[in-house]
This record gives structure tokens, sequence and C-alpha cells, in this order.
């Protein structure tokens, strides 16, 4: 089950791996697959449609998909 921060903003379209890390103030809105062992840290911003692959590390600040 992902760990999510309960300061988090996620939309009901956003797949998340089993081990998905979303931090504090993150945002995900639209569209979105987030892969495996992936970690957004902090104020990470995602707009779908996009699709993230295994293993990624956002750190805070990151805006994709824009």
């Amino acid at each position: 089950m992902p760990h999510i921060h309960p300061t988090a903003i996620i939309d009901r379209d956003v797949q998340l791996a089993d081990d998905v890390v979303v931090g504090p103030f993150c945002i995900l809105n639209g569209k979105i697959r987030i892969g495996p062992g992936t970690t957004l840290v902090a104020s990470v911003h995602l707009n779908g449609p996009l699709w993230m692959g295994a293993k990624n590390v956002c750190y805070p600040g990151v805006c994709l998909g824009f």
C-alpha cells in the first residue's frame, strides 16, 4: 500500500504502485501512473496524462506534465 502524507492532494485517476511514497504538499492531478520504488519527496506537482516508470526520486519543486 502506498505511503501518502496527509497533506498530499491526489486525484482519483492516479494509479500508484504499492511501495510509492508521496510526501507532504504534493499535488497529483489527472491521469497519472507511478511505478514501483518511486518517491515524491515534497512539494512535487504532477499533471497528467503522465506515466513514470520505476525507481524515480522527485525532489521538492519538481513539476512534470504541464
